[in-house]
């Protein structure tokens, strides 16, 4: 169910629902396999990126570059794989 959706009705096991109303937009094994293929896609940084390890100022100015590069969003590698495909 999508964040701010009012459901209204019954929703399927299986679907993704969102909207006032909440209408079907789709199935949730769809939306796994989207988000999958968006991890596996993007731009990973392992926890060297993060502020708890300290992060440089050249790690921050290389995550930005490839971020804009990729046009897309980031990924950060703590505690869980990149899964292969």
């Amino acid at each position: 169910i999508g964040a701010g959706s009012l459901v209204t009705g019954k929703i399927p096991a299986g679907s993704v629902a969102a909207g006032v109303p909440a209408k079907v937009i789709g199935k949730t094994s769809d939306f796994v396999e989207k988000q999958k293929a968006l991890i596996n896609s993007a731009p990973t940084f392992d926890s060297s990126y993060t502020y708890q390890k300290n992060v440089t100022k050249e790690k921050k100015e290389e995550m930005l570059k490839k971020l804009t590069e990729a046009h897309s969003a980031g990924f950060l590698e703590i505690g869980y794989f990149k899964e292969d495909e």
